[in-house]
């Protein structure tokens, strides 16, 4: 079994969180993340030469007791920070679900081993490859069926959003959105919403002919 020493603690931690190092004070900041380290070992009982450390015991320090101080120290601070928020939220949510549950939790229908078989599968230029991975993986997990109809949605916008720039971009236009964000709301205030239908007022057609025209009236040209 692997030996662990404080340096290899520092090692993981670095390939965890991208720790800050400055090139011309780099020395200082290996022995003040040393110091802080050692400091945490004594907690767990260690002593010089510190050169014995149980593997579990690196993890929970890399992972849990010093996960702050490595964030805080880290080159992409905000990111990781972000990173722990969106975790914090999805495992609120999970424990909801569980809670909501019960014993009906779902079992995984496929493994990520043979899940990365079936992506690996895909060729790089397939058309449609979203489809081939529907017919291969089937809908019987819910949860990864559900992941998938995700991804084409998201696959799908991305295609849309991607053409609709490129061509703006081809034909030196520009589209407005600010004012067809404005035309909307501003249509909304002309219609009497008192109805089950809501029927328009005076001045409405003023926003609704250009929002039912937006290529007429919110792409110019930036030439």
């Amino acid at each position: 079994m692997k030996k662990y020493k404080v340096i290899d603690i520092l090692t993981i931690a670095d390939k965890t969180y991208s720790l800050y190092f400055n090139k011309e004070d780099k020395e200082r900041q290996v022995n003040t993340y040393t110091r802080r380290i050692r400091k945490a070992l004594k907690k767990h009982g260690y002593a010089k030469p510190f050169n014995d450390i149980k593997v579990a015991d690196v993890y929970y320090l890399v992972e849990h007791e010093l996960k702050d101080y490595f964030i805080a120290n880290s080159i992409d601070s905000e990111l990781l920070e972000k990173d722990r928020q969106l975790a914090k939220k999805y495992e609120d949510q999970e424990k909801r679900m569980i809670e909501q549950l019960g014993d009906k939790i779902p079992d995984d229908a496929l493994s990520h081993e043979s899940l990365d078989d079936v992506i690996n599968s895909l060729k790089r230029d397939e058309y449609d490859p979203i489809s081939k991975l529907k017919e291969i993986c089937g809908s019987g997990d819910e949860e990864l069926w559900g992941q998938i109809q995700y991804l084409d949605k998201m696959l799908s916008k991305f295609k849309q959003d991607y053409i609709f720039n490129a061509l703006l971009k081809l034909n030196h236009e520009e589209f407005d959105q600010k004012q067809f964000i404005k035309d909307y709301f501003e249509r909304n205030q002309h219609i009497d919403d008192r109805t089950i239908t809501g029927i328009p007022m005076y001045g409405y057609s003023k926003y609704n002919d250009k929002l039912s025209n937006p290529i007429n009236f919110y792409i110019h040209s930036n030439k």
